[in-house]
């Protein structure tokens, strides 16, 4: 059948099984007709995700965007008090060392030299509670001596990457070797982080912790398992759109993600996504919480956009965030839901939700009810899938489409034809969306959700070759996450227990921006609570005294036994 006339016979029929299959064969390359099918997928993904209502939506809204999410100060406060509220904030952390876990005169070659001769451990005086602990990264962190792919094949010798090691670290990165942690290495991720099911075709993984034939979720598959099989206590990656709690939900762990722009992260590969927040995967909320107290220090390095933009606006620094909450003894929360928005999930999942939610109600001082009120749902959710797609494209752009996987180009063409229209509409939605929430968070500390609608789906047979266009299976997959995208909320994925299928399921909270310590406390009094019911993958490595476990090998030891 000529191009022309598969295409015309793809854009007459709706995105079913048989036409995503034959626009996946036809689309698989990269000659203009193959070109032409591709934007010719992307012309009609975008109708039917309903880009002409959304247009028609903001027609009516306040010419106005916000390219980033920076929250006015309540009217009820003056920027004095906002001053003094800090300061007794730092005072209540003063355990924590104004939120620096390391000890501020360390310095890295001092640390390197004291982790050499192991004084520090002996002593019992370690740097931070990170002290030696591994860690691995997503491949799109520069570390320095690793070559930063962001999951692009490493064995393509058309790969302008290949041989390309980093220089430096990146400020996160940084941050947690100063506190005593342990670069262990990179991890495995989608194609320049673009698909939320997290499958790498050059590496024909990660594969679920609980079940090898599903999918991880993504991006950072690699770094999820990595935490779920007990190999490392956390990972760090980023999260545009759910791209942290998507494979820690799946893979049965916690993912956290800050307020945007509260942690300073500085690589060219991300440095244009205003949707993108840096996070960390960890085995529970405690140790989540530890991590991100040591990220935020790369806060007020340097001289970084989000804090000129507060101080342009408010005469004041970037708030810190508000680590408090996680050290109250009787803490209380008011906290919101929508039942609508549960009800649209596995029904296995919805009675999950509900068993946390009867629990909460039973918790003296604290409030449940379902009063989270907004609308528009599709249209904010669009809104944010423009905005972070259309900065795909525009960053990836000048690549070379032949080297890349069929469904990064399939990503790369719908982004070529979101237009300056279509983003403005999604701006001045983002701008009023922004407003519907912060209004809601005026009557409640926090929302909660499922931390996903669908347990971790089966991987589909062909993905090697023709990719995975599901738009259906995307759209659920990221139902919960894109408002903390769009708008640059805190939020925090828990699991509470496991399905009938032994996969894991969970709880999702979101707060206000700059009260991360609150999300972060919510999600640890539900994680504790449920503590009993979360099983460990069948192949988990985080027993040591195991002996048959398969997740640790003793090198040393078989090298001597030769």
């Amino acid at each position: 059948m000529p191009i022309t006339a598969a295409l015309l016979l793809f854009l007459a029929v709706p995105l079913q099984a048989a036409s995503k299959t034959l626009a996946a064969c036809l689309a698989n390359g990269h000659c203009s007709s193959k070109a032409m099918v591709r934007s010719g997928v992307g012309q009609k993904t975008l109708g039917d995700l309903g880009v002409p209502k959304l247009k028609a939506f903001a027609k009516d809204l306040k010419n106005e965007k916000i390219k980033w999410p920076v929250y006015r100060i309540s009217k009820d406060v003056q920027v004095r008090d906002f001053q003094e509220r800090k300061l007794e904030i730092q005072a209540r952390l003063s355990t924590f060392g104004r939120n620096r876990l390391m000890r501020a005169s360390t310095s890295w070659r001092k640390w390197r030299a004291q982790r050499e001769s192991g004084r520090l451990l002996q002593q019992r005086k370690p740097l931070s509670k990170l002290d030696g602990i591994p860690f691995i990264v997503n491949d799109e962190l520069s570390a320095s001596g690793f070559t930063e792919l962001v999951g692009t094949n490493p064995r393509d010798q058309r790969n302008p990457r290949r041989g390309r090691p980093a220089v430096e670290n990146d400020p996160v990165i940084q941050a947690l070797l100063d506190a005593g942690a342990i670069l262990f290495g990179t991890s495995v991720l989608h194609e320049y982080g673009i698909s939320p099911v997290g499958y790498n075709a050059g590496h024909q993984g990660p594969l679920n912790a609980f079940d090898q034939t599903r999918f991880t979720g993504g991006s950072s598959g690699g770094s999820a398992t990595g935490v779920a099989l007990g190999l490392f206590p956390f990972a760090i990656g980023f999260d545009g759109d759910g791209s942290v709690r998507i494979p820690a939900s799946w893979s049965g762990v916690v993912g956290a993600i800050p307020t945007f722009g509260a942690v300073r992260y500085d690589n060219a590969e991300t440095e244009i996504f205003t949707t993108l927040h840096c996070g960390p995967i960890a085995a529970n909320v405690a140790d989540a919480a530890i991590v991100m107290s040591v990220m935020a220090n790369t806060k007020n390095q340097g001289d970084h956009f989000c804090d000129k933009v507060y101080r342009d606006r408010f005469g004041v620094p970037m708030p810190e965030i508000n680590f408090a909450p996680l050290h109250d003894k009787d803490p209380t929360f008011t906290i919101g839901y929508d039942t609508a928005w549960v009800h649209d999930s596995d029904p296995e999942i919805e009675t999950m939700f509900y068993e946390d939610r009867d629990w909460i109600q039973q918790q003296p001082g604290w409030s449940i009810h379902d009063n989270f009120m907004t609308t528009h749902w599709k249209e904010q959710a669009l809104a944010h899938t423009l905005i972070i797609v259309s900065e795909f494209h525009r960053n990836y752009k000048n690549d070379k489409i032949e080297m890349l996987e069929p469904n990064t180009k399939f990503f790369l063409a719908l982004g070529s034809e979101i237009d300056k229209e279509m983003i403005d509409a999604a701006e001045r939605v983002k701008k009023w969306a922004s407003e519907q929430w912060m209004q809601q968070f005026e009557h409640m500390d926090a929302v909660i959700t499922p931390a996903m609608a669908v347990p971790a789906q089966h991987i589909e047979d062909g993905i090697d070759e023709n990719g995975l266009f599901d738009a259906t299976l995307v759209s659920t997959m990221l139902k919960y996450r894109w408002p903390s995208n769009l708008m640059g909320f805190p939020s925090v994925t828990a699991t509470v227990r496991n399905n009938k299928d032994e996969l894991p399921i969970g709880i999702q909270v979101i707060c206000r921006p700059f009260e991360d310590g609150k999300c972060l406390a919510l999600a640890k009094k539900i994680e504790e609570h449920f503590e009993g019911r979360r099983e460990h993958p069948e192949q988990w490595g985080g027993d040591l005294e195991k002996s048959d476990s398969w997740a640790w090998l003793d090198v040393i030891q078989q090298a001597r036994a030769r």
